[in-house]
């Protein structure tokens, strides 16, 4: 008897933990030299809840290299000059990195991108480089870039996208905030991370 109710209870568990949602949260601010980062991850109607927060987060230039640097809250400012752009080398990178993270398990990502529901996507983005020839470029790569990515998340939207780039041809300036929220039930994300190992057993 006891034992039929373990098994029960098991079975209850596992079939309200297969069909709870994981929610995601991701905010990123920028404003002149003042930055933010906030992710939060929550699961089980917000028992389980991860945040990570950095306020300092900088996108720094040193010779002719720029990357991005964690800088500690000791309120000193660091020694690199900031800058407002990444440099071309470093970006590209980054970009071919993830794509061959995506292509090695893209049945997974596939998986887990076709059962993904993202709740609220806003861009919003102001720069400008002090002339206005080359600040109606950046904008038009922005707009650009800004098309792929509704492109990419419209067939996933549950609520309209808010996307803005505006242009400040009179003063080298750059700032943009990103809010992003998605969600995905446990049994899809269990399902995509057992094609991830599937992938990585067969590689």
């Amino acid at each position: 008897m006891w034992i039929g109710i373990i098994i029960a209870l098991l079975v209850v568990v596992g079939l309200v933990t297969a069909f709870s949602r994981v929610s995601l949260r991701l905010e990123y601010r920028r404003r002149e030299k003042k930055e933010s980062f906030v992710l939060e991850v929550s699961a089980f109607w917000g028992l389980f809840k991860y945040r990570f927060v950095e306020p300092a987060l900088r996108v720094s230039a040193e010779g002719e290299m720029a990357g991005l640097e964690l800088e500690a809250k000791t309120g000193k400012e660091p020694a690199a000059e900031v800058s407002y752009f990444a440099s071309f080398p470093l970006v590209f990178r980054l970009v071919w990195g993830w794509r061959r993270i995506l292509t090695r398990n893209r049945k997974a990502f596939a998986y887990l991108w076709r059962r993904s529901q993202v709740t609220r996507f806003e861009w919003h983005t102001v720069v400008g480089t002090g002339e206005p020839s080359t600040t109606g470029i950046v904008c038009g790569l922005l707009w650009g870039a800004a098309d792929i990515l509704l492109g990419r998340f419209s067939p996933r939207l549950e609520a309209p996208a808010s996307v803005s780039v505006k242009p400040d041809f009179f003063a080298p300036v750059f700032g943009t905030s990103l809010h992003l929220a998605a969600s995905l039930q446990m049994r899809h994300l269990l399902g995509a991370g057992l094609r991830l190992f599937q992938g990585l057993k067969k590689g």
